[in-house]
């Protein structure tokens, strides 16, 4: 089940958010429930989260050594040691979710969290299939993403789609 909601709790909230998205629409409770403002709304957060998510999350290897390879070869900005580091995150993230392993090291300092999240975001690896695209598609044409269409567009059943 897949639901996509944005709350704008303040007006002075969605005069700022209209304002950043150029909406030109009366702040009315009556006036703000058309779909034209709600599609433009809800792409504009899941930009947002596509922003956030690390390309890493996205890139398949067909072996753990072309993946070690291939982040080694594409990002010589890094040391080895980042890079050992970001290689042991994905393949961690083949036995567990971004969020219990976030729990696991709970105890760690938050900041060392927040920098291997910053090194996610910022490697580079060969551009592979944007898991969003289905998401994208089914919003512009503001209509339900039914299950089907996410299975075909790559996001596999078992698999956890995590925002970071």
């Amino acid at each position: 089940m897949l639901r996509m909601e944005v709350r704008l709790n303040k007006r002075s909230k969605i005069k700022q958010l209209f304002t950043k998205l150029n909406i030109d629409a009366p702040l009315a409770f009556a006036d703000l429930f058309s779909a034209s403002i709600a599609r433009t709304v809800l792409l504009h957060y899941l930009d947002e989260i596509e922003k956030k998510r690390p390309p890493l999350l996205d890139f398949k290897a067909a072996t753990e050594k072309g993946l070690l390879a291939s982040m080694i070869i594409n990002n010589l900005h890094l040391n080895p040691r980042s890079i050992m580091m970001l290689y042991g995150l994905k393949l961690a993230l083949k036995h567990v979710s971004m969020r219990e392993l976030r729990t696991m090291f709970g105890a760690h300092k938050a900041r060392t969290w927040h920098r291997l999240m910053a090194d996610a975001r910022n490697v580079h690896v060969p551009k592979a299939a944007n898991p969003f695209a289905v998401i994208r598609e089914c919003l512009m044409a503001f209509e339900a993403v039914r299950k089907e269409l996410l299975f075909k567009g790559g996001i596999k059943p078992e698999g956890q789609m995590e925002v970071i």
